[in-house]
């Protein structure tokens, strides 16, 4: 018997056994590098905007208004059905989104800046910019993380084609995936960042995103259930990230740490940058003033 309107692979029957424990262990890795994402969001935009509450609130703002938005769009093709290929699509597209992502980085304390010089002394303008600017660059990963929970409640549901047993999914899809948020918060913050810097953090969890995504892809391929337009989506997938990883900027630590988002160590550095005149931002003219003889990222700073 079949839903009208539904295809059968759109709706699997639910995951029991190896293939419901080795999804689970997915969603956890999910959650894991959702929260080792934020970290490094937080860490960055703090270093551009300056650490203040209202610089975490905008990121954290963000960052939970992309995760609702992700859930409360996705419920609208939910009715057609879930699969392990549509998750492992989430999480590919997180990847590739995260990805392209990187080369804004090298880009924010200049555009920070404008934003200072826009505002001048209008706070409100400012901070109205600053949450513009996160979202501009976060609501579209974070709207994907979002996306990715109702998904894996719906596989982690046991009987009647993945229908039942709803309460039971959506708590046992909120304990897993919450153990691999604390690990992933906890790795990101102590390890992570420490050891391999925020854009270092930030390209290790775009790849474990995407690692997931082709795990999802060969669980879906094992239970018959993966349609062959998810082995081309995967190449162009695998593609895009190389790509955009591989012409990302790297990290600059004089440009990162020139402090723009100070209005007095902005017109210090306007002047400094005006002799010998050069192309380029303001920031990256700055920067090359200077000779880096330390740089550590730690766990507070």
């Amino acid at each position: 018997v079949t839903t009208p309107g539904v295809t059968p692979a759109a709706t699997p029957a639910g995951l029991q056994g190896a293939a419901r424990f080795s999804f689970a262990l997915l969603f956890a890795l999910s959650g894991f590098s959702a929260l080792a994402f934020q970290i490094a969001w937080v860490r960055l935009f703090s270093l551009v905007f300056g650490s203040s509450v209202y610089s975490f609130s905008a990121i954290l703002g963000v960052y939970l208004f992309g995760l609702a938005l992700g859930s409360a769009l996705i419920a609208r093709a939910m009715g057609r059905g879930v699969s392990l290929a549509g998750f492992a699509r989430l999480q590919l597209a997180l990847a590739v989104v995260a990805a392209l992502v990187l080369h804004a980085f090298a880009r924010l304390p200049q555009w920070v800046y404008d934003l200072g010089e826009r505002s001048g002394p209008r706070w409100g303008s400012l901070f109205a910019g600053e949450v513009g600017l996160v979202a501009v660059l976060l609501i579209v990963p974070c709207a994907l993380l979002g996306a990715a929970f109702p998904v894996a409640a719906r596989l982690l549901q046991r009987g009647d084609g993945g229908r039942g047993d709803g309460g039971h999914a959506a708590g046992f899809a909120y304990a897993v995936n919450t153990a691999g948020t604390i690990a992933g918060a906890l790795a990101a913050g102590f390890f992570a960042i420490p050891r391999w810097g925020v854009q270092g953090t930030h390209l290790a969890a775009l790849l474990l995103s995407f690692a997931i995504g082709l795990a999802a892809l060969g669980l879906a391929r094992a239970r018959h259930s993966m349609p062959g337009r998810d082995l081309a989506w995967a190449a162009v997938a695998t593609v895009a990230v190389v790509g955009f990883a591989m012409t990302a900027p790297r990290w600059d630590p004089s440009l990162m740490s020139t402090g723009l988002y100070r209005p007095t160590q902005a017109a210090n550095l306007a002047r400094a940058a005006q002799a010998p005149r050069q192309e380029g931002s303001l920031g990256w003219r700055a920067s090359q003033q200077e000779r880096v003889l330390c740089y550590r990222e730690g766990v507070n700073g």
